[in-house]
């Protein structure tokens, strides 16, 4: 069965089976590692995604913390001057929000803004004054600074249609004193009239006959006899404006309520549809990011955390709240205004200046991000059931940078992932440590796994936090994972190639044992053949005396012949089991030479060849431990392979000589004059079996075992053999120590 199954099977079959056997191994093995790989980046990365949501928590908390703080602002702080102490105390001292740098912790702020209910605009860096600004203690040249940030607050609001240019009386007077033709002008009668008013107001706050005055719970001043300006010039115009300056009143502060109209989330979607804003690095959809570990389940548990995080936030900051706002009149006459200056900025009105208590609601802060680019927070205030507006212009990428980007940069989420910055789908910025730059220009240089994303607390619920993860870590156990990976591939791919090899080898062996019993048998048989024809004719007395030393000398030689085939079978046999018997003696190399002579001079003639011995004299006194016999039997291998391959040779003979090889070796050289060896059988002609010639078509005899022998048994007398092709013929070098 087995010699059967050897005798089908092939070298191509036999690399079909073990590349079968490869893959079944290979496959199992490779899914294992691979979902043993997996469970380990699955597990990171739901580390970087635990790491994600606590640094999220971190940042909301962060954001809510800073609109805390603006929300406890009472609703006096966004005028210049403020009541210090109990009201009754008639202190005065100048806003925390009238420096020119306010004392907030919102970072990347442009400035606060009052909007009142006429759609006047406001801030709390300049007081509402007549132009004396050296009784508030503003150098000239601060004072102009203040008023280039008003502008600029002013130019960014009327940019974003959030106050009418035309309806901001309460600049400086000098600043409504230039604007007041062209507001005239541009305007209807109405708007004119409302303009008038305004102005007339600021006039007659201006002049000095008029005395102190104070302001009811309508905004309008009060003279000392109770006469109001206001009354009379409300008395001249009630029959011609006073329905078009009540509409025009509730559409002063339109343009924040079509902002909140635009927050409403049926809106935030339609409108995400349109075109990239200016300000948008590219969508939140061009995002390369990949969902490959999402969990549907851990989702809508995220979800109910989310909005439990929400629902204590809003606890936490409340709703609308009321107070008792105290504010100064504003004086009649420059003369008894009260002095303040950068050394002490809170003194007592010598003048007394009268207070005005009030009520106001105020409600929480709502958030948005304008068309140029800036964020704004504002609120709606009541005050003797007039809506007011207060807010404050924040730069939106300082914001950011200064809020998040340095909590970011101090994790290790930094170096393995991007933070993108989102409002309603437009990417504002995107954040990393992989690049020279924290701070990336283009939403396309972000990709991978998408690791968390989720919206801040209210107000700031537009604004949504993306963190992607680029790289995951996969840690010691993904280390090992990765080695024991490659270890078993290795492991795998060399066991392949040696069962290859080892498969190859016996089918080669199996194949040249077959080889071997076909010529041992054609060896064998030839021989005996001969001998019992020749011995049959000798008995019957069939040959003449002339013939009969022939007959006996052919039955004598092949014989012979069959003796050495034997010896070698059985030479080879004892090899195989180790049990080479080696009795190395000392000799010389002139009866060794003499020992050659002998044992292959026959042989060489028999087939009509030359033996030609050659030795250099200065070497024949030398000797070697060496065992004769074995000795022996590699030259007549080698004579004998000498005298097959060259019997067509145009120069029958064999030449045999020894030389000094150095100082301490001598070499035996057996030389042939047939057709030599191919270079590509040069390294195999030593393999046990191997044989040149098909055993089919051969011309040869040889069993393929008698160069294997000499390889050996050369071995094993501590000598080496070589082979070398001349021109022509080949030559045999056979390299002993010498010992003398």
């Amino acid at each position: 069965m087995k010699a059967r199954l050897l005798k089908q099977l092939d070298k191509k079959h036999l690399k079909i089976i073990l590349a079968g056997f490869f893959l079944a191994l290979f496959i199992p093995t490779s899914l294992l590692v691979y979902q043993t790989y997996d469970q380990i980046k699955w597990e990171a990365y739901h580390q970087q995604r635990q790491l994600a949501e606590e640094l999220a928590t971190r940042i909301d908390n962060k954001f809510v913390n800073l609109i805390i703080k603006e929300e406890t602002r009472a609703f006096a702080e966004y005028s210049f001057l403020n009541i210090a102490g109990e009201p009754s105390a008639n202190f005065l001292q100048r806003s925390p929000l009238s420096n020119l740098t306010p004392q907030t912790d919102l970072p990347g702020i442009i400035g606060y803004f009052q909007i009142d209910y006429e759609g006047h605009f406001t801030t709390p860096i300049l007081p509402d004054t007549n132009g004396n600004i050296a009784g508030y203690g503003i150098p000239e040249a601060e004072y102009t600074e203040r008023q280039q940030q008003q502008h600029r607050v002013l130019d960014i609001l009327s940019a974003n249609a959030l106050v009418k240019p035309d309806r901001t009386a309460r600049l400086t007077t000098q600043d409504a004193a230039e604007t007041k033709p062209a507001a005239i002008e541009a305007s209807d009668a109405s708007d004119a009239i409302v303009a008038s008013d305004a102005l007339a107001t600021s006039e007659m706050a201006a002049s000095p006959s008029l005395g102190e005055f104070s302001t009811d719970s309508s905004g309008q001043a009060l003279l000392d006899g109770g006469l109001t300006e206001g009354d009379a010039l409300s008395s001249v115009q009630e029959s011609t404006a006073s329905d078009k300056s009540k509409a025009d009143k509730n559409k002063s502060q339109s343009g924040f309520d079509e902002l909140a109209r635009k927050q409403a989330p049926g809106r935030r979607a339609e409108e995400a549809e349109e075109t990239n804003a200016p300000y948008s690095l590219g969508k939140v959809d061009d995002l390369k990011l990949k969902q490959q570990y999402a969990d549907s389940e851990r989702a809508k548990k995220e979800d109910k955390a989310k909005q439990r995080r929400k629902e204590k936030t809003q606890k936490k900051r409340g709703g609308k709240r009321k107070e008792k706002t105290a504010l100064p009149e504003q004086r009649a006459s420059p003369k008894s205004e009260p002095v303040y200056d950068d050394r002490d900025s809170q003194r007592k009105d010598n003048a007394s200046a009268k207070i005005e208590i009030f009520e106001s609601e105020v409600d929480p802060f709502e958030f948005s991000l304008l068309q140029s680019g800036q964020f704004v927070l504002y609120r709606k205030a009541w005050r003797n059931e007039h809506r007011y507006i207060q807010g404050i212009l924040v730069e939106s990428k300082s914001f950011l940078q200064d809020t998040i980007n340095p909590v970011f940069q101090d994790t290790t989420l930094a170096k393995l992932s991007d933070l993108s910055i989102a409002y309603n789908g437009d990417i504002l910025s995107v954040f990393s440590s992989r690049r020279s730059s924290s701070y990336l220009s283009r939403t396309s240089q972000v990709e991978g796994e998408l690791l968390y994303r989720t919206r801040l607390s209210p107000p700031f619920s537009d604004v949504e936090i993306i963190f992607s993860a680029h790289d995951l870590p996969i840690g010691p156990g993904g280390r090992i994972i990765t080695w024991t990976a490659m270890v078993l591939f290795v492991i795998l791919f060399a066991g392949f190639l040696l069962m290859y090899r080892m498969g190859a080898r016996q089918l080669s062996l199996a194949s040249q044992q077959q080889d071997f019993v076909s010529a041992v048998s054609h060896e064998l048989k030839t021989p005996l053949t001969s001998i019992r024809m020749y011995g049959e004719m000798l008995r019957e007395g069939w040959a003449t005396e002339e013939k009969k030393k022939s007959y006996y000398d052919f039955i004598y030689y092949e014989s012979e012949r069959l003796s050495r085939l034997i010896q070698n079978i059985l030479q080879l046999a004892r090899m195989t089991r180790n049990d080479l018997n080696i009795e190395a003696g000392t000799i010389g190399i002139a009866e060794l030479m003499d020992t050659i002579r002998s044992k292959v001079s026959s042989q060489v003639e028999r087939n009509n060849f030359e033996l030609h011995l050659d030795c250099d004299e200065k070497i024949l006194a030398k000797k070697l431990e060496i065992d004769t016999d074995y000795f022996s039997q590699i030259i007549i291998n080698l004579v004998d392979n000498a005298i097959k391959f060259s019997s067509d040779a145009q120069k029958k003979q064999i030449d045999i000589k020894c030389s000094l090889q150095g100082t301490d070796k001598v070499s035996f050289h057996i030389r042939d004059y047939g057709p030599g060896i191919e270079k590509s059988q040069l390294k195999k002609i030593f393999t046990l079996f191997y044989r040149t010639e098909n055993e089919l078509t051969r011309k040869t005899v040889g069993t393929g075992i008698g160069l294997a022998l000499v390889h050996q048994l050369t071995r094993a007398l501590n000598g080496e053999i070589d082979v070398i092709n001349m021109q022509p013929g080949a030559e045999f070098v056979i390299t002993f120590p010498v010992i003398d």
